[in-house]
């Protein structure tokens, strides 16, 4: 059985507000939205949510695809991330580090490493 995992999330491609204005601003654009991210404790991906925080502070959740890596769980891997260099100016606004929520997987796997439970797949 197949499951296509992609068309099962939301995308916004539409730019600028509905009114048309294409001056809308970033923040604007993800005020109440949920990201999800893959490749978030790479340089980039560190980079990418740090600014999402701190600038968009109304955005929903920012879900991050992690795996465990040589050992270490994912949940240690993204606290040791949210210790780096990158996320200093966001470390006593912990109200904006908890919308970041690990999903569990691997971007190498089938289906990203879900299984039919996790998907809501049907039997």
């Amino acid at each position: 059985m197949s499951y296509d995992i992609i068309r099962h999330i939301p995308v916004t491609f539409k730019m600028g507000a509905p009114d048309g204005n294409h001056n809308s601003s970033i923040i604007d654009f993800y005020a109440g939205k949920s990201v999800f991210i893959t490749g978030g404790t790479g340089f980039l991906g560190k980079v990418l949510i740090e600014k999402l925080l701190y600038s968009c502070k109304d955005i929903k959740n920012i879900y991050m695809l992690i795996r465990e890596k040589r050992g270490v769980p994912a949940q240690e891997r993204i606290k040791k991330m949210l210790d780096t260099v990158p996320f200093a100016r966001l470390k006593e606004r912990t109200q904006l580090l908890s919308k970041i929520v690990p999903i569990h997987g691997d971007l190498t796997s089938e289906y990203l490493g879900f299984d039919c439970f996790s998907l809501s797949c049907d039997h």
